[in-house]
């Protein structure tokens, strides 16, 4: 693991990129203690990932009726009740 100050990744963050991206830990310190590390990500499929189709889980679970009653039908039933 290496070791950097707030003021080297302020003024030579390219650097300490370039030991991220080689794989390195970076530890960053102030006044002598360690307040943060920099970690590089951890290698995994990234790619493989795909959002769910969530109209077609809707349709599946609802088929053709509606989740909730349409908001302009539901304001005017409440707007009959009253009294004009």
């Amino acid at each position: 693991m290496k070791t950097a100050t707030v003021r080297e990744l302020r003024g030579e963050f390219p650097r300490l990129l370039r030991w991220l991206q080689a794989g390195e830990t970076v530890a960053i310190s102030r006044h002598g203690s360690i307040v943060a590390q920099l970690v590089p990500p951890s290698p995994g499929p990234t790619s493989d990932f795909k959002l769910p189709n969530f109209a077609e889980q809707r349709r599946r679970t609802l088929g053709r009726r509606s989740a909730a009653p349409r908001i302009p039908s539901a304001v005017d039933q409440e707007r009959s009740t009253y009294e004009r």
